[in-house]
C-alpha cells in the first residue's frame, strides 16, 4: 500500500495532468498541475473529481472553491463551500456567495441565514445594508435597521448610501434625492451611486428625476442617459451593488481572493451586471489569468457586455487588428498620477 501511495506521489505534475482521473489524490495533483498551466476548465474538472472522492479534505475543498470562483463554475463553488462548512472552516466570503444565490432566488430565509454569518468578520460592514434590502423586499421597515448608527466610518457610509437608494425604491423620491446630494462627490463610488439611483428612478417612471443625476460626459453616465434602462428594487439589486462597491474599493490595491468573490457574487445575484463583469475581468488579468478574464466577459454562459451598456468599452478597443487583449486589459486598470485609477466603465476626466 505504501509503495502504491509513493508511486502516485512520485508522478510529476506534468505526467499527472496527462493521466486519467483514477483517484482523488491523483485528481488533486492533476488539478494543481492544470492550475500551474493556466488550464482553468480542466483543473475545475479534476478538482470536482478530487472533492467527490475526499469531501472532508480541507485543502482540496479550499482550492476547488477558489479555482471554481476564478473559472465561474457555480455548481463547484457551492459544493466546495458546503464541504468547507461541513468541516467548520468555511472562509467568511462563502457567505457572500450564499447571499447572492438566495437573493437571486428570492429566498429571503436563506438570505437572512447567510447575512447572519457575516457578523464578527470584516465583511460585517455589509450586514446592515443587506438586512435592510431583505426587509425592503419582504415589505417591512428597512429604516429601523439603518437607524442604528455604526461606529465604523465605512459602515456608516454604506448605510447612508443604501438608505438613499431604499428611499427611492420606496417612492420617497425627495428624501432619497436629498440624501444623495449630501453623499455624491467626484469619485467612482459616486458615479456608481448616481447610476444605481437613476436606474431605480427610471424603473419607477421618474425619468425627469433620473436625468438630474445623469449630467456630465462620463461614458457610463452618457450611455444611461441616451439609453435609459430601469431596474426594480430587490435584495439582488442591493446586494450586487454593495458587492461591486466593495470590490471597486479593493481594486485600488493588490488583487486578492475577496475581489474575485465579490464580483462573482455580484454576478450571481445579477447576471447582467456589466460593472461587476468588467471589474472581474480586470482582477483576473492582474493575477495573470487573462485567458479567464477575456472569457470572463461572457462568464461561460454566452453573456456579453451589450453594445449599449454603460460599461461597454466601445467597438474600437478590442476589435482593432493591432490591439492586444492583454494590453487592453492592463490599460483598463493602469494607475494614473492625477486620478486614483481609470474607472472601469467610465472615461477618465478631461484635463
Amino acid at each position: 500500500m505504501l509503495a502504491g501511495v509513493a508511486s502516485i506521489l512520485a508522478i510529476t505534475p506534468a505526467a499527472a495532468a496527462n493521466q486519467p482521473v483514477a483517484s482523488g489524490l491523483l485528481a488533486y495533483m492533476a488539478a494543481r498541475a492544470d492550475d500551474a498551466d493556466g488550464d482553468g476548465a480542466e483543473s475545475v474538472r479534476r478538482y470536482a473529481a478530487a472533492l467527490a472522492d475526499a469531501p472532508g479534505n480541507v485543502d482540496v475543498a479550499l482550492r476547488a472553491y477558489r479555482e471554481a470562483l476564478i473559472v465561474g463554475d457555480d455548481a463547484l463553488v457551492d459544493r466546495a463551500a458546503a464541504a468547507l462548512a461541513a468541516t467548520g472552516v468555511a472562509p467568511a466570503d462563502t457567505a457572500l456567495v450564499a447571499i447572492a444565490a438566495a437573493a437571486r432566488k428570492h429566498d429571503l430565509a436563506a438570505a437572512d441565514a447567510a447575512i447572519a454569518r457575516l457578523a464578527g468578520d470584516k465583511l460585517a460592514v455589509l450586514g446592515a445594508p443587506l438586512k435592510a434590502w431583505a426587509v425592503q423586499e419582504r415589505g417591512g421597515d428597512p429604516f429601523a435597521i439603518l437607524a442604528q448608527r455604526p461606529r465604523d466610518s465605512v459602515a456608516r457610509r454604506l448605510a447612508d448610501e443604501n438608505r438613499a437608494l431604499i428611499q427611492i425604491a420606496r417612492g420617497q423620491y425627495d428624501e432619497g434625492m436629498a440624501g444623495l446630494r449630501a453623499l455624491l462627490g467626484n469619485d467612482q463610488a459616486s458615479v456608481d451611486l448616481r447610476i444605481a439611483a437613476a436606474q431605480l428612478l427610471i424603473g419607477a417612471g421618474q425619468d425627469v428625476r433620473a436625468r438630474e443625476l445623469l449630467g456630465g460626459d462620463l461614458t457610463a453616465i452618457v450611455a444611461l442617459r441616451e439609453q435609459p434602462r430601469g431596474v426594480k428594487p430587490s435584495l439582488a439589486f442591493g446586494a450586487a451593488r454593495l458587492f461591486v462597491r466593495l470590490a471597486d474599493d479593493l481594486a485600488a490595491g493588490d488583487p486578492g481572493p475577496l475581489s474575485i468573490t465579490l464580483t462573482r457574487a455580484a454576478l450571481r445575484a445579477e447576471p447582467d451586471n456589466d460593472r461587476a463583469r468588467l471589474l472581474l475581468a480586470s482582477t483576473l488579468a492582474r493575477i495573470d489569468r487573462t485567458d479567464r478574464a477575456l472569457a470572463g466577459k461572457g462568464l461561460g454562459r454566452g453573456r456579453r457586455i451589450a453594445r449599449g451598456s454603460p460599461c461597454s468599452p466601445g467597438p474600437s478597443a478590442m476589435t482593432r487588428r493591432s490591439a492586444s487583449p492583454r494590453r487592453w486589459l492592463s490599460r483598463r486598470t493602469r494607475p494614473m498620477s492625477r486620478w486614483r485609477r481609470w474607472p472601469i466603465c467610465c472615461s477618465p476626466p478631461t484635463a
